[in-house]
């Protein structure tokens, strides 16, 4: 098919869902079906129906929120994968100082059986240039995929640049690392899973000794977010056992859910210092709402991305999924996370 001609047939599937809001839900639904019958029965040239329906879903869902999305089969299992700490990775921490650094590597993992080391500048993604892509475009490169699976590498070492390729394995996703600087231990959680509080748990507990005497610095600039249940089960490890955590709110700002902590704090006395930035989002401005909220943690950065809406998954039958915006957050005192975001206590430039 040329160009033009599926431009053209994409062009009208797009009109079709413009204007899906203005009629009634039956003819809505009748009228997609109609289209495409006489496309199958009178259009010119051959067509991939699934490709189709694929471009009309992601046409109705670019008219909703941008967090709202239509996911093909793999990617819906990936971002499953992804929010439960599971799937088939390559076992890397990517930050941006500014380029794309590799920042840590995980034990027994494809990047360390490759012999990647921390501080490698990643140069290209399967031939494509990522030196000046966005954090959420490079993560989405980088995600767990299938079984068996690679990636190819081009990085920037001390030795000049390398190509190697990754070959994705089973592997518990790799959401946070510990490093020590001058001011005591700094743990950098990259981004919350379900596993997220019990490696969070781990850490602490190996170095119970040092954090009695030390504050505990949590990074969480560049985290997109991720799972709110990892989030505030990790909260939960530090607020005493009633405190709120937050609410749920759904449609007209009706409270659907408080949550509180549910057990004793298994960390109550840790000074905590958290540091946010204008990439720090979704649940991870909850985990750090929270904390400051309940006069547990001091807040230093900048003010975060504001974005508070929370996507509820909703499998579809062949196997593809959508992600859609159902509730939004409220820290303990009221405030919406959307929009509005989370201000430091202590900002920095």
């Amino acid at each position: 098919m040329s160009h033009y001609c599926r431009q053209t047939v994409l062009s009208m599937l797009i009109l079709f869902t413009l204007s899906v809001n203005a009629e009634p839900k039956a003819s809505s639904s009748d009228k997609l079906s109609e289209v495409m019958q006489l496309i199958d029965e009178h259009y010119l040239h051959p067509v991939d129906r699934e490709a189709l329906i694929d471009a009309a879903l992601n046409a109705i869902f670019a008219q909703l929120d941008g967090y709202s999305a239509y996911h093909p089969k793999q990617h819906y299992i990936d971002e499953k994968n992804a929010h439960e700490g599971t799937g088939f990775g390559t076992g890397l921490i990517i930050d941006f100082l500014p380029e794309p650094t590799i920042v840590f590597i995980a034990d027994q993992s494809p990047a360390q059986q490759q012999g990647l080391s921390v501080g490698m500048r990643i140069e290209t993604v399967d031939g494509t240039d990522v030196t000046h892509y966005s954090q959420e475009a490079l993560r989405s490169l980088l995600s767990t995929g299938v079984k068996d699976s690679t990636i190819a590498l081009t990085v920037r070492g001390r030795d000049g640049l390398r190509a190697l390729k990754l070959t994705r394995e089973k592997t518990e996703q790799v959401d946070l690392f510990l490093t020590r600087d001058h001011d005591g231990l700094r743990l950098t959680i990259h981004q919350f899973s379900w596993l997220t509080p019990k490696h969070l748990a781990q850490w602490l507990d190996q170095y119970k000794d040092q954090l009695h005497q030390n504050s505990l610095t949590i990074d969480l600039r560049g985290n997109l977010g991720g799972s709110m249940k990892g989030a505030r089960e990790a909260a939960e490890l530090f607020l005493t056992q009633g405190s709120v955590l937050g609410r749920y709110l759904g449609k007209n700002n009706h409270v659907l859910y408080t949550y509180t902590a549910d057990h004793a704090p298994r960390y109550p006395t840790i000074p905590l210092t958290l540091l946010i930035d204008q990439d720090t989002a979704s649940a991870a401005e909850f985990f750090a709402g929270t904390l400051h909220a309940n006069q547990r943690a001091t807040l230093v950065g900048q003010s975060s991305r504001g974005k508070g809406t929370i996507q509820t998954y909703f499998s579809l039958t062949d196997g593809s999924g959508i992600s859609l915006s159902t509730k939004q957050m409220a820290l303990p005192n009221g405030q919406l996370i959307e929009y509005h975001g989370i201000t430091p206590s202590q900002p920095t430039h």
